[in-house]
């Protein structure tokens, strides 16, 4: 009894232990599994009761690994002096040597609360009806591959692995109980469940994970909840859910993460609840959940470092960061491209960086002015609705210009299409206004024609709103009239004249006269009866010109002409 077992597992066999080879507290120990009660070895001394101190425990709290073996599986005799045990439960001791279980049916439960395991346990390929090792210390990692459970797991309860807790394809019928464990393995895996299946829930909130965390392919029958945990894998994936299928909820509220957050693919039927959680992975992806699916996914008041990546996700809800710190400065904070979602609440506390909503869906974008992106990727952005309290077209269009590829003619058509289905006439206008200004702005920006483009686009802004608003052009109109009017008034008679080819006397009227020059298709008879000569024609000449290039920018503008994106 003086070996303390603080070896790694070891496996080799073991003679079986009598009932004369039994200690006193070996004893106890088989005469109270044999009625399904606890054997309780604490001193009620917080300091010699941690089971960290577990090595040098004295020999009132030790039990061979072998006896519970032997109690667990029915190997030896043990059974003909004590009865067959219903639970092993076990309280505050510590067990000698490895715990080797592997490949064994257990024919009770094993209970093992606030013990000390330094030789090792191996679950692997066993079977049993339910396993707690709450609150216990595992000084050599956990071996469980393959493990099947009737009922529930139970790791809760500052349960500490040091080293590997390896529970790939794990079947646990009930639930699996985490709260406040700690996994331990720096650099490495502390927690693998590749394809573990939970028909009840898993709860590891509290949890303290240093190392990665694998849920690859895992099926989770209700929640997953890691609210209130402590998951650091810097420059790693702190959690990889990869592929995760989980029926009720997934919660990391108030979680702190250090590393990346891996879901992709996963599929989660109701939440994915992210309050208050501090994600950190400077330059890397905080949250990378390319082709999630998942009802609501809210990030209340997060606080970001590094990436969101949601691209090609399926939110049947919303997605909100109302009131999140988002922070990947020189980059994109959000990138959602591809993704079809209900309603997006986009007004986070602050946001450094850009969101990249390319080709996404969403039913209502609800963002604020004061937090918008320094740089947006729109292209293909399709929303149904808008939603934000004061804000103009004007400072939409700000929005826009944002666009990190320059002028695209989606994302003006895109709002104004949203401003038209709200009964906003004006505002669908100057949207297509702008987008006109845009794309001419855009078009010759590298080259000769920049000045003369730009002119031109003045131009065609001010008289007919790039024919959005072919009405603009009537002041011009007027204005011409009026000064063709009183020109032409002075310049009568001595700068014109009646023509030799006009029959009679007529009267000379420069209201009809300019009327006659500045409108193309109407012939009131006035330029073939009188000949302007000096200013007077120079006058003439620029009404009429005035008036044919008036007319057609009308005339252009009226069918689409200069509508084209």
């Amino acid at each position: 009894m003086g070996i303390l077992g603080d070896g790694p597992l070891n496996t080799t066999w073991m003679p079986m232990i009598t009932e004369p080879d039994l200690t006193p507290i070996e004893k106890q120990l088989c005469r109270a599994a044999a009625l399904g009660r606890l054997l309780d070895l604490r001193t009620r001394k917080r300091d010699e009761d941690d089971p960290k101190q577990g090595r040098i425990w004295g020999e009132n709290r030790r039990i061979r690994a072998q006896l519970l073996r032997q109690l667990l599986t029915g190997q030896g005799d043990l059974d003909q002096s004590f009865g067959e045990p219903l639970a092993i439960r076990l309280r505050g001791a510590s067990v000698i040597g490895a715990l080797n279980l592997g490949g064994l049916t257990l024919r009770c439960p094993l209970d093992l609360r606030d013990c000390f395991l330094g030789g090792g346990i191996d679950l692997a390929k066993a079977d049993a009806p339910q396993i707690s090792l709450r609150g216990s210390v595992l000084r050599h990692g956990l071996s469980a591959r393959q493990l099947r459970l009737k009922h529930n797991l139970n790791l809760s309860g500052g349960f500490t692995c040091q080293g590997k807790a390896d529970l790939r394809r794990v079947y646990i019928g009930g639930s699996f109980e985490g709260e406040r464990a700690e996994f331990i393995n720096p650099g490495g895996e502390a927690l693998t469940a590749d394809r573990l299946i939970v028909e009840g829930s898993m709860f590891l909130a509290g949890t303290r994970a240093i190392g990665q965390i694998w849920l690859f392919g895992a099926h989770i029958s209700g929640q997953l909840a890691f609210n209130d945990a402590v998951l650091e894998n810097p420059g790693g994936d702190a959690l990889n859910a990869q592929g995760v299928t989980v029926e009720g909820g997934m919660y990391l509220n108030d979680t702190e993460v250090t590393g990346r957050i891996l879901l992709l693919d996963a599929r989660i039927s109701t939440k994915l609840g992210l309050k208050n959680a501090t994600l950190t992975n400077p330059g890397g992806d905080a949250l990378a959940a390319d082709g999630l699916t998942v009802e609501t996914l809210s990030l209340i008041g997060a606080n970001v470092t590094g990436k969101v990546k949601l691209p090609g996700a399926k939110i049947g809800g919303q997605l909100t960061f109302e009131g999140a710190i988002l922070e990947n400065s020189g980059d994109d904070a959000l990138i959602a491209s591809r993704a079809i979602i209900g309603d997006v609440d986009m007004r986070p506390a602050s946001i450094a960086g850009g969101i990249d909503m390319s080709h996404a869906r969403v039913g209502g974008w609800q963002d604020d002015m004061h937090t918008w992106p320094t740089s947006v990727h729109l292209d293909g952005f399709v929303y149904e609705t808008i939603d934000a309290s004061g804000v103009t077209y004007r400072q939409r269009l700000d929005w826009l210009s944002r666009e990190q590829d320059g002028y695209l003619p989606h994302p003006y058509e895109q709002l104004a299409t949203v401003y038209r289905r709200a009964g906003d006439e004006q505002g669908a206008r100057m949207v297509a206004i702008a987008k006109q200004r845009a794309r001419r702005r855009a078009q010759f920006s590298n080259s000769w024609l920049q000045w003369p483009s730009q002119a031109w686009s003045w131009f065609l802004r001010y008289t007919i709103g790039y024919g959005y608003r072919p009405t603009l052009v009537l002041p011009y109109l007027a204005t011409l009239f009026a000064l063709g009017w009183w020109i032409f008034s002075r310049a009568y008679p001595s700068h014109v004249h009646l023509a030799k080819s006009a029959a009679g006397q007529r009267q000379f009227s420069p209201s009809r006269y300019s009327l006659d020059l500045l409108l193309p298709v109407a012939n009131l008879h006035e330029r073939d009866a009188f000949v302007p000569c000096g200013y007077a024609a120079w006058w003439a000449f620029g009404l009429s010109l005035s008036g044919w290039l008036l007319a057609a920018v009308v005339v252009a503008g009226l069918t689409g002409v200069f509508k084209r994106g």
